[in-house]
């Protein structure tokens, strides 16, 4: 049952994910003029835990490290799918997780109690 209900979750944050994707692929060139971070979403049973993988000047270099990263995944043996959209997808063992290029002015986290 435990397994079943972390499926649940995983499936549900890959399928934010693109949504995630289609609706910032639509801003970014609005964005081009910001910095860009690159982040790295590992996925657990309370949520996405979010950690900042790396900072870039332009979307280029963001999406160029995250290529890179994923080579690096692959030669150690990871589970790695890039896709379109500066986002890939990752699997280590039994954690799975996503790295994602967004622009400084977004913040994937969820807001903090209390607002921000």
């Amino acid at each position: 049952m435990l397994l079943l209900q972390a499926r649940r979750v995983v499936l549900g944050a890959f399928l934010a994910l693109i949504v995630i994707a289609g609706s910032h692929a639509l801003r970014a060139p609005a964005a081009a003029e910001c910095a860009w971070i690159l982040w790295d979403g590992t996925l657990a049973l309370g949520g996405t835990i979010w950690t900042i993988s790396g900072t870039y000047p332009s979307s280029k270099n963001c999406n160029a490290d995250l290529a890179d990263k994923i080579s690096i995944k692959r030669r150690n043996g990871e589970d790695a799918t890039e896709s379109s959209a500066g986002t890939a997808l990752y699997k280590r063992g039994e954690t799975r997780g996503y790295l994602y290029c967004l622009p400084d002015t977004v913040d994937p986290r969820e807001p903090k109690a209390g607002g921000r």
